[in-house]
């Protein structure tokens, strides 16, 4: 190693090699974690919509099952960049991301931001898929409905 780190030195004295400043790796880290918190947050907000079309509607919509794939697979590609990627089994990670996106996705579409959200003038086009909602969906009921 020793002759290794002697040539290198060398080359960056003979300015063959330029460091790059300690900015330009800090910056790359955070927007690495920022790009990926994003994909994250795409991947379980598709998931929660997926959840909620399929226990509200009844609906199955392969699409949402491609988009989930695809930003777990690019969560995966970002997560792979990180040191701690390395020392653990690879497959493994990416399982328990698919999981944990699964899991947050089915928790949130429990709740009751569903609601709020499909009344929201931009993203209830995503719950209704363009579509105009009869009125009778448009305002769940606070109770479930009696018979008469």
């Amino acid at each position: 190693m020793q002759k290794l780190e002697r040539e290198i030195v060398e080359k960056i004295k003979k300015e063959e090699i330029k460091m790059k400043p300690k900015v330009y790796f800090v910056l790359g880290g955070v927007l690495l974690g920022v790009g990926l918190g994003l994909v994250l947050l795409l991947a379980v907000f598709t998931a929660n919509v997926g959840f909620y079309k399929l226990l509200f509607f009844r609906r199955f919509n392969l699409n949402i099952v491609l988009f989930i794939i695809l930003f777990i697979g690019a969560g995966a590609l970002l997560l792979k960049q990180y040191d701690f990627s390395y020392r653990k089994d690879f497959v493994w990670l990416v399982l328990a991301l698919a999981v944990g996106v699964l899991l947050l996705g089915f928790g949130l579409s429990q709740t009751k931001i569903n609601n709020k959200a499909r009344k929201m003038r931009y993203i209830k086009n995503i719950y209704n898929n363009g579509y105009q909602l009869p009125p009778k969906l448009q305002r769940p009921a606070k109770h479930f409905p009696t018979l008469k």
